[in-house]
């Protein structure tokens, strides 16, 4: 029974490589934005500076979420539809890739500091009537 409770022990100590270290904050700026309207499309805008966290992330498992500072929803790179700053795990590969998304509001995808985001903004009909696409660079 000591040997199993031994072994149950430094397992939790040595295995957790599976958890994202929720305490690492991202730092990104935008390398490119490109907005797209009906019969107009717009790019190269001024850089913006955001970050991000994740909270609650399993390697391997398709839980937990990404936090977004607020500049990058009030830039208008992220649309989480007026209900926070979260966005969704959709796929986590390993810690340093993953894909997110919030319903129609925006998609993400990370991997190795390389972060893209699309972003649809809807009228009151469920028209989308401006797409939002940025490249980011980011750094811990």
């Amino acid at each position: 029974m000591k040997k199993i409770l031994t072994i149950i022990i430094l397992n939790l100590i040595f295995c957790n490589s599976g958890f994202a270290d929720n305490k690492e904050v991202y730092y990104c700026y935008t390398d490119q934005i490109s907005t797209t309207k009906k019969g107009l499309v717009k790019s190269n805008y001024k850089s913006i500076e955001f970050s991000f966290k994740l909270k609650d992330t399993i390697v391997g498992k398709e839980k937990g979420m990404v936090i977004f500072s607020d500049n990058a929803i009030s830039e208008g790179l992220i649309n989480t539809l007026e209900l926070g700053n979260e966005i969704y795990i959709d796929t986590h590969m390993k810690k340093e890739q993953f894909m997110a998304s919030l319903g129609s509001g925006t998609k993400v995808w990370y991997h190795e500091g390389n972060l893209a985001i699309s972003s649809f903004f809807q009228d009151d009909r469920t028209n989308v009537i401006l797409i939002v696409n940025s490249l980011a660079t980011c750094k811990k």
